[in-house]
């Protein structure tokens, strides 16, 4: 926490009901511990409350709900699609990109918390956020 904080991370997200690591407690003990001033908490405060005021959370009632699906295959093919426009290759080592066709490819290594367990899609992150 006290690096995260000090680094410049303004929110841990999806964080978990307890808040994850940058919970109310840890960054109470932190601040009193002297590990992170006061100042710097207020600052990341400013850019999240900034960020919410400039786009109008606070000036229109919460509608919908939380626990919606709100899963379509339109929003399936839109996230697809920004997930293959984001990808980055930090080194096209022997042209590595793009892929053989699936005729010639024989496997794909796929690394990461993901990789073994079921795909991330929900959570206690900005999909959950009640201003």
């Amino acid at each position: 926490l006290v690096q995260a904080a000090n680094a410049g991370l303004d929110q841990e997200m999806p964080g978990d009901k307890n808040g994850g690591y940058f919970n109310f407690l840890a960054i109470a003990n932190a601040i009193n511990a002297g590990q992170v001033v006061e100042a710097t908490i207020d600052d990341k405060v400013h850019r999240i409350l900034r960020t919410m005021f400039q786009v109008g959370l606070f000036d229109r009632p919460v509608t919908g709900n939380v626990s919606a699906n709100v899963t379509s295959e339109t929003h399936r093919l839109l996230a697809r699609d920004m997930a293959r426009q984001s990808a980055v290759l930090l080194k096209n080592i022997d042209q590595t990109l793009p892929l053989q066709p699936l005729a010639k490819l024989k496997r794909i290594a796929v690394f990461g918390e993901a990789a073994h367990t079921k795909v991330i899609t929900g959570g206690t992150g900005s999909g959950a956020v009640v201003p």
